[in-house]
């Protein structure tokens, strides 16, 4: 129960983070470049930088590290006393939809762009969470789902939230319940 109860107070502490670094995203492909200095940042490789810096061009990220030169038109933000991490992926939901999800069996000519609602509180929990992209299809009740979509948890309409348009089908190898 102790264990929980210090996991809980790191994810308060550090949910606000992941809302930066949304934001930051959004920031970073409409500037066309970024630079977030003097954060602590935690890497995949588990390597963590105490005070180092992360440069975003044209939406991705380019360097990482301690002396990360930017270029000199650089949008740069201090995130002193910050944490930078990466975001966590959801692979596969249906969660985020605006009405009741198709149950046919085949319905492959279904899109979920139809059905995405920008304001269902599921995306503000997934920001919360941690969650940076979301890859939404429909029910897993169909055995061939409808078109899905990649989106980011933040946005007004389901053109800014989209990453990715037109990921895939799902086809469900186990009997319809």
């Amino acid at each position: 129960m102790r264990n929980m109860d210090s996991i809980k107070n790191v994810m308060l502490r550090v949910a606000p983070v992941f809302v930066l670094l949304l934001v930051v995203a959004q920031v970073a492909t409409a500037q066309k470049s970024l630079l977030i200095k003097d954060a602590r940042i935690i890497t995949m490789s588990g390597v963590d930088i105490p005070k180092g810096s992360v440069l975003i061009e044209d939406g991705r990220i380019t360097a990482v590290g301690t002396d990360v030169k930017a270029p000199f038109n650089v949008r740069v933000i201090d995130a002193s006393g910050r944490v930078v991490m990466p975001g966590l992926v959801e692979a596969f939901t249906s969660k985020g939809l605006d009405r009741a999800n198709e149950s046919m069996d085949v319905g492959a000519f279904l899109q979920v762009y139809d059905a995405i609602d920008p304001s269902d509180l599921y995306f503000e929990e997934a920001l919360r969470s941690g969650k940076a992209s979301i890859h939404i299809s429909q029910s897993p009740g169909c055995v061939i789902g409808g078109v899905s979509r990649v989106v980011h948890p933040a946005g007004l309409t389901v053109e800014e939230m989209t990453h990715s348009a037109e990921r895939g089908l799902i086809v469900a190898f186990s009997p319809k319940p």
